[in-house]
């Protein structure tokens, strides 16, 4: 079978990787540590279907501007699970810091966003709790960060809370980026 390559906007993409998941070839279950390994994040990220191959067409990471999420770990309950989300961010003061983490279902609605109120420049990398989600243990979900001066991050985490979170690099539409980021709540400034 010949692949057919097509960029995704985030209705298709959503498609493709909820019929493309399964177990995660590299899981992200546990609470984050100081020893704990950041997983690389490909460039493209392709899968198969039944009837075609998928080629998901990103951009590549810039460390320069864009922070990662590098792990997550839940507690809690179904339907209010508290998140540890670990980010790597180029933080240099307001200026240029990670101004929030959130949890997207694949439609792409917002279901959490953890605002980050500071710059963590000294503090690399570091992690931030936040909660309740309401989600249940096997709703497949994105989580990723937003950078105050270039906006969202191409390296996402999806997966679910049964099956664990494993790292994929996306291109997402701006205008429906533009929107989502619009939403509340929203960073009130940036303390230092």
């Amino acid at each position: 079978m010949q692949a057919h390559k097509r960029i995704l906007g985030v209705g298709a993409l959503v498609l493709a990787l909820t019929a493309c998941i399964g177990a995660p070839s590299e899981p992200i279950t546990n609470a984050p540590s100081p020893d704990s390994a950041t997983v690389d994040t490909p460039s493209d990220t392709t899968s198969d279907t039944a009837s075609e191959d998928i080629t998901i067409v990103t951009h590549p990471t810039d460390t320069d501007t864009e922070a990662r999420v590098t792990a997550a770990s839940f507690s809690g309950e179904p339907g209010a699970y508290q998140v540890a989300v670990t980010l790597s961010s180029p933080d240099t003061g307001c200026e240029q810091y990670a101004d929030w983490w959130e949890v997207l279902s694949t439609d792409g609605d917002l279901l959490y966003r953890r605002i980050l109120a500071h710059s963590h420049v000294e503090e690399q990398p570091f992690t931030r709790s936040g909660g309740p989600v309401a989600i249940a243990p096997n709703d497949l979900i994105f989580i990723r960060v937003h950078m105050n001066n270039t906006g969202y991050s191409s390296q996402v985490l999806q997966g679910t809370v049964a099956n664990g979170l494993r790292t994929t690099t996306l291109l997402i539409d701006p205008e429906a980026d533009a929107a989502l980021a619009a939403q509340s709540p929203q960073p009130s400034g940036c303390a230092f």
